[in-house]
């Protein structure tokens, strides 16, 4: 009933455009140009034709994204699927132009489609976008434009350049499609306007609007290729689990500091600065897979307890890190530059957190240990390309700082930041702690005398 309403108000709205029209030209005693009071029956039967058109585009390009999947062009898949959704938005947008000219009509059903190889499917999609956006949509228009059917010229030309974009995608995808780290680079993620249709690589993504319909592009879908979803979430993962790691460290370097334990507030401290090295570097390709500003994790609140139970958690977190979690991601799926450096890193980050775990496993160890705990901890050094957290102490135990270059990615021991113990804050902490035995001692010395004074008075 509502889009029959509707229907009878556009057709309203039409007369009282043409009425007006006609009035202006008899006013100036001019002649009124051919079809103004013309039906839409070209309109309709060439919504109709765009309808069937798109609707095939739609079926067609997900059996495409099927085979090419199916062939290892996971990024070429990605494209037509993101196509596919464009086509089928084109359709609906044609559908609601057609009904509300004619509510008696029946929608179209898919046609028979013809499925190859993905280089024949390419070839076969570029031939039918540059057929629309050159030939078809076009006539369409003009025809509408006769007609005065203002809805349909919209959508007509809205589609028509979207599909232009549509055809570049498709040309650029069959002539680099043996460019593997091209392929994953350009369209591992791509983005679909949500009212044209357009759809844009990682390198054609406009930074604000549209540039067929001025959509901001923060309303963009994203489309992310299979080959890499899995090296995606891994990266999420990580990213989560090394920023509740600075969270986490900060918050223990507190602990440890209220407790007395310095040097192992340090160590903390140290390593919490190492796990924000390791979060923004993932972060770096994730962004370069299309990660937004908006879809970087947050810390969790941290659980903090005793500074020996804190050492216990940070070990149990390391160990996981560098025994499980690393190693999968290391051979997770995916192909091309972006996954090959996310495997990189990862398995850079596994030995990272290695060094970490021992770290750690020695503070814990020896906490009862001040002297141990200064020479281990009371100085340490950061490597500020992979984060490694070296000790600048020969306690024989802990990794010590290396000759010349880091031992885990070989950066210039010269480079290494350095992160100390500040000398008054200990001699603060240990001249309380002296207060502290001190008055201990009187109170107990007290409590001897008083006693010794009560039991000699009850002697005499």
């Amino acid at each position: 009933m509502k889009t029959s309403i509707l229907s009878t108000n556009k057709k309203r709205s039409r007369l009282v455009t043409v009425a007006a029209i006609a009035l202006v030209f008899m006013l100036f005693g001019m002649t009124l140009p051919v079809g103004v009071f013309a039906a839409t029956e070209n309109t309709e039967r060439n919504l109709m034709s765009a309808i069937q058109g798109e609707t095939n585009a739609s079926a067609a390009y997900s059996a495409f994204a099927d085979v090419a999947e199916a062939e290892g062009y996971y990024e070429v898949a990605n494209l037509f699927r993101a196509t596919s959704d464009a086509e089928k938005k084109h359709s609906e947008d044609e559908w609601y132009a057609l009904i509300d000219l004619d509510r008696s009509v029946t929608r179209p059903a898919v046609g028979e489609l013809s499925v190859g190889t993905t280089a024949e499917n390419l070839q076969a999609a570029i031939d039918g976008e540059i057929y629309e956006y050159t030939v078809m949509y076009p006539s369409f228009i003009e025809e509408a434009r006769a007609e005065y059917a203002s809805d349909a010229i919209s959508v007509f030309n809205r589609a028509m350049k979207a599909e232009q974009i549509h055809a570049g995608n498709y040309a650029d995808a069959l002539e680099n499609i043996q460019a593997r780290n091209y392929m994953v680079d350009t369209y591992s993620t791509v983005y679909r306007c949500p009212v044209c249709g357009a759809v844009f690589s990682a390198a054609t993504v406009p930074t604000s609007n549209c540039p067929v319909c001025g959509t901001a592009t923060v309303r963009f879908v994203r489309y992310i290729a299979t080959s890499v979803v899995d090296t995606y979430e891994n990266l999420m993962t990580a990213v989560q689990g090394e920023t509740n790691a600075v969270a986490a460290y900060t918050a223990y370097a507190e602990q440890a500091e209220d407790e007395g334990y310095l040097d192992v507030a340090n160590l903390f401290l140290a390593t919490a600065a190492a796990e924000q090295q390791h979060a923004d570097e993932l972060w770096v390709i994730l962004t370069a897979m299309g990660a937004k500003p908006a879809d970087r994790p947050k810390a969790a609140v941290p659980v903090v307890g005793s500074t020996a139970e804190n050492l216990q958690a940070a070990i149990d977190g390391e160990t996981y890190e560098y025994i499980t979690m690393y190693p999968n991601f290391t051979t997770a799926r995916g192909a091309g530059s972006r996954s090959a450096d996310a495997s990189r890193l990862f398995f850079q980050l596994s030995a990272v957190e290695a060094v970490h775990g021992i770290n750690f496993e020695y503070a814990l160890a020896r906490l009862d240990d001040a002297e141990y705990l200064a020479e281990a901890f009371g100085t340490l050094y950061r490597c500020p390309v992979c984060g490694a957290v070296f000790s600048a102490g020969d306690t024989g135990t802990v990794v010590p700082l290396p000759g010349d270059n880091c031992s885990i990615c070989r950066a210039s021991v010269d480079d290494f930041l350095e992160h100390q113990v500040d000398e008054a804050e200990a001699e603060g902490v240990f001249s309380q702690r002296v207060k502290v035995i001190a008055l201990t001692l009187l109170a107990a010395g007290m409590i001897i005398v008083s006693r010794g004074f009560g039991d000699s008075r009850r002697r005499s």
